[in-house]
């Protein structure tokens, strides 16, 4: 995967440099972007003038070539002594989309036919460009053969103003990248989320109600006394804290956390219903499509979801308000069934290793040099392992990197049975509820269960074991208690550890007065908080079975006309006041859906917590 971007490596300095970076894609999801992976091909100086792009990535090109028709010798950690032939393609160019279409020879959004996945026209002079209209189906698609015959008619030009008018009438212009043989510049350049959903059009919506005094200033301190008073895991990742100053200086991350947990529970009662209308579609199409595993189903959910959106803005505001990234979210479902769900190709990687870059020291000379050299040392010392020879007289001053840092070992196999037991359609009786491999307890401690725990965990077994009743041998009092797992790189936490926050859990499981669900595919996604997680060790005839429960005080519900009041994602609940104690209370950790993020205000004089489902981050 090739990545090219420009950023300014100075503070209150007018200089920009452009970074080539690649990544291997036989690679894991959670390998394949740490430093020590990372190539950087090459930095392009600032020229004062728009770079060809073409000059800079020639020899890169060269390159392909030969490692794909001859490929190059290498030993490898299978073949120590034997060196075999090994062969690179270049299978995705991700970029945002002024850095695709220099890339792979689109002509830019200005352009009539300035998309780099269809022929839709977009007519309008420079600056009044029309992007409206979204029957998605009579939208003619690019093809490679189109593509093709269009660069040798374009490279027959004469004259550069015969060139310029070629170059407008078939919207592409010569790019060497075309000279690969293998390469499809239409299906290999992603479309990049996070430049087109959270940094195009999340920040496009808002800069427009703003605009139209749809939103007021007066009202964004409002917005930020929500946001601040929700309760968030840590791994939500930045949270969003400038709203009130016209959400300047927003990240990437901050516009994605905005969008898909605080928006709808902050704009609420505040922005009008039809504009809040129109924002859900968009919210709910990227709730769709961030995650990290995504079925055809849901694919096609979001299309519904995101066209939806595109039309609603059309219709409120008018077809001026239409951007080239609308138009490119109808592409992003393609991008996904290609290459996987968007964790696997969005951009905040690169950006961070910009931001890397650009935080390197440095005497304001020969700048690109300085940040080659750099990032090479950075990426050396962090691929170092400790020598043999000197292992044991270090290893006790120096924790061990390896285990803090990367993700525990675990097939797909068992993380994929876990996501299908925590499905609303997947069978509590007759599942195979024993521990796995993929769930991490860390610091537990010996305890014996009191007589109330006891006789719930007693009848938690018989309603997921109805058939072993006879066949128990024993069922201990004791049991190993701690106070958060981790699974897949997603950690749990409990009311009783420093992960707190990482305590509130919905699940398919709970169903009232302590009960567990009986029918396949009932029930609602239930909030609750950990108490705290319990390994505990069932005897069936001469077998030992190990469980992980996890001891959970459910939330009571509020009638529908307070829990849906907000609309989708966003519910309300009665806050801290908790179900019956019943055998619900003992939930084995695979059946946990996902997590929440919550805030406790009032309505109607009514205490209630407002809750929003996060996304499982399980790695797979």
């Amino acid at each position: 995967m090739l990545n090219l971007d420009w950023f300014q490596p100075f503070k209150h300095v007018k200089y920009s440099v452009g970074v080539l970076y690649a990544v291997i894609l036989n690679l894991p999801r959670s390998e394949r972007f740490r430093l020590k992976n990372v190539l950087l091909i090459g930095v392009i100086p600032d020229l004062k003038h728009e770079p060809s792009v073409n000059s800079f990535i020639t020899p890169l090109v060269n390159e392909l070539k030969v490692a794909w028709s001859q490929g190059f010798q290498l030993a490898s950690y299978k073949s120590l002594h034997v060196k075999k032939n090994f062969k690179v393609t270049l299978m995705c160019v991700g970029c945002d989309i002024p850095a695709t279409r220099k890339l792979c020879g689109f002509l830019g959004h200005s352009a009539t036919l300035g998309c780099s996945k269809c022929f839709k026209k977009c007519p309008g002079g420079v600056g009044k460009k029309d992007y409206s209209g979204f029957d998605v189906d009579n939208w003619p698609a690019r093809t490679l053969n189109d593509y093709n015959l269009s660069m040798k008619v374009v490279r027959k030009a004469k004259t550069q103003t015969e060139k310029e008018k070629l170059e407008a009438s078939h919207g592409v212009k010569y790019s060497v990248l075309s000279e690969i043989d293998y390469f499809d510049p239409i299906r290999m350049s992603i479309v990049d989320p996070m430049h087109n959903l959270f940094q195009g059009t999340a920040k496009k919506m808002m800069k427009l109600w703003l605009h139209l005094k749809v939103l007021h200033l007066d009202q964004l301190s409002l917005i930020q006394q929500k946001v601040d008073s929700v309760d968030a895991a840590s791994n939500i990742g930045a949270i969003p804290r400038k709203i009130a100053s016209s959400f300047g200086g927003f990240t990437a991350e901050q516009w994605k956390n905005w969008t898909i947990f605080f928006s709808i529970f902050a704009l609420v009662d505040i922005l009008p219903k039809t504009d809040l209308e129109v924002w859900r579609n968009f919210v709910l199409a990227c709730r769709t499509l961030t995650s990290k595993f995504i079925s055809n189903v849901e694919i096609a959910r979001f299309d519904r979801y995101v066209i939806e959106f595109c039309k609603g803005v059309e219709r409120v505001y008018g077809v001026s308000s239409i951007t080239p990234n609308m138009h490119m979210h109808c592409h992003l479902s393609q991008c996904v069934l290609d290459y996987g769900p968007i964790y696997s190709f969005w951009l905040f990687s690169f950006e961070r290793y910009n931001g890397h870059l650009g935080s390197m020291p440095n005497n304001s000379r020969s700048i690109e040099m300085q940040l080659m050299r750099g990032f090479l040392r950075d990426s050396f010392v962090h691929s170092l392992q400790f020598l043999g020879l000197y292992f044991d007289k270090f290893k006790k001053h120096f924790p061990n990197v390896t285990e803090l840092c990367s993700d525990r070992i675990h097939s797909d196999s068992d993380i994929l049975k876990i996501l299908y037991m925590s499905k609303r359609s997947a069978h509590i009786v007759g599942q195979d509820w024993q521990i796995c491999s993929a769930f991490s307890c860390q610091k537990t401690s010996c305890h014996v269960m009191c007589s109330a725990n006891f006789d719930m965990l007693q009848k938690t077994y018989r309603h997921i074991y109805p058939d072993l009743h006879e066949h128990i041998e024993c069922i201990p009092k004791s049991f190993r208690k701690c106070s958060f797992i981790s699974l897949g790189g997603e950690v749990y936490g409990s009311v009783q550890s420093r992960h707190k926050r990482s305590s509130f859990v919905m699940a398919y499981w709970h169903s009232n007065d302590g009960n567990i669900i009986e029918e396949v595919g009932t029930g609602d996604l239930h909030p609750g908080v950990i108490q705290y997680f319990l390994q505990h060790n069932l005897i069936v005839g001469n077998e030992s079975r190990v469980h992980l429960f996890a001891k959970v005080f459910w939330l009571v519900p509020l009638p529908n006309v307070y829990k849906y009041h907000c609309g989708k994602p966003v519910e309300l609940w009665r806050q801290n006041v908790y179900e019956t104690f019943g055998p619900s209370a003992f939930i084995p950790v695979q059946r946990i859906s996902c997590k929440y993020i919550c805030a406790d205000g009032m309505l109607f004089n009514k205490n209630v917590s407002y809750i929003c489902p996060v996304i499982k981050g399980v790695n797979v």
